[in-house]
């Protein structure tokens, strides 16, 4: 009888380890399960980053191509401006060579370079010296 009841002892005690042995399995299947969910999240958070990071690339393009559009537009005005001083169009109130100067300052701060139409007052009035001659 001892021995029946000894092995009874040993079934129960082996089923308790069973059974906790299924619930530390339990538990590391929740944690990998909430693991994989964290780490799923930070992908998605990633990919979001990513697309920001790409939207904002596209507007840098965007804003450097406009500001490109901008310095070719007052280049050529201040090629524009010094045509006309060169014909003397508006020349004795020297409005063209100061607004090509203008220009031409605006184009080298915001682009950092100095154009080929540089302004230069000395056009008109050597214009009007080589008239007086």
């Amino acid at each position: 009888m001892i021995y029946l009841q000894t092995f009874a002892h040993f079934l129960q005690t082996f089923a308790h380890y069973l059974q906790t042995f299924a619930h530390y399995l339990q538990t590391f299947a929740h944690f990998l399960q909430t693991f994989a969910h964290y780490l799923q999240t930070f992908a998605h958070y990633l990919q979001t980053f990513a697309h920001f990071l790409q939207t904002f690339a596209h507007y840098l393009q965007t804003f450097a191509h406009n500001l490109q559009t901008i310095a070719h537009f007052l280049q050529t005005f201040a090629h524009y401006l010094q045509t006309f001083a060169h014909f003397q169009v508006f020349c004795p109130t020297g409005v063209l060579a100061t607004l090509a100067a203008i220009s031409q300052t605006i184009v080298e701060s915001l682009w950092g370079e100095t154009s080929k139409f540089a302004s230069d007052e000395a056009t008109c009035t050597g214009n009007k010296q080589s008239k007086q001659k």
